[in-house]
């Protein structure tokens, strides 16, 4: 039973799923029996919470494909911020799964960095350090008014930000180095569909599939 006020309608959709997919993955299928036993992904997503970019569905993974960490506008802090979920997390990705490849993902029509480039967010209550220097960050490299016409450009910094800022923690950093881990920075326009991609030497973004400085993503 729940704690309080029950929506039959929206609960009855959000049972009628998890039923389908208890006959897909466990009537079907022997896939969680497979994965009863351990999970190895290999890729690593950081992601917005925001209900329109599910990695999963994004990139078709299947379950145990891909290990997600996901908070509002994808921040990532720096090292200097102090411990936070994202570290705990990337420690059990590389850790304990070995991830080979890690992508920041970020979007069109992020309600989290409006509210970091519009300074709202502490209307919803207190703010975390990273969340708080990240409105700084924002704020003082984009001398411009958040908007439709300037929103992707605070997106793609926000993207751009944390990217570098996970090249902070040292448990990154070291495999970068050592050629063990690849940071990848995707940015999801929700009007086309398309992602596109983080160049590390010129920080312009480009189409996915198309060259950027002499390197592709695959």
């Amino acid at each position: 039973m729940c704690l309080r006020g029950f929506n039959k309608n929206n609960m009855k959709k959000i049972i009628d799923g998890y039923q389908a997919f208890f006959e897909q993955y466990f009537q079907k299928q022997s896939l969680y029996q497979k994965l009863f036993e351990q999970q190895r992904p290999s890729t690593m997503f950081i992601a917005c919470c925001d209900s329109r970019v599910d990695p999963a569905l994004l990139v078709s993974a299947q379950p145990g494909d891909i290990f997600v960490e996901r908070n509002v506008a994808n921040v990532v802090g720096h090292e200097k911020d102090g411990p936070n979920s994202i570290l705990i997390a990337l420690e059990v990705a590389l850790c304990g799964f070995g991830i080979r490849d890690i992508i920041v993902m970020g979007h069109e029509r992020c309600a989290g960095v409006e509210m970091l480039a519009c300074n709202t967010l502490h209307l919803f209550g207190k703010v975390p350090i990273e969340y708080l220097h990240r409105e700084e960050q924002l704020q003082q490299k984009i001398n411009k008014k958040f908007s439709q016409e300037t929103a992707a450009e605070f997106e793609k910094l926000n993207l751009l930000l944390s990217c570098q800022n996970l090249l902070s923690h040292e448990i990154v950093a070291t495999r970068v180095r050592e050629h063990k881990v690849s940071v990848h920075g995707w940015y999801f326009s929700l009007k086309t569909g398309k992602f596109e991609t983080l160049c590390f030497k010129c920080y312009q973004f480009t189409d996915l599939m198309v060259e950027c400085c002499g390197k592709k993503v695959i």
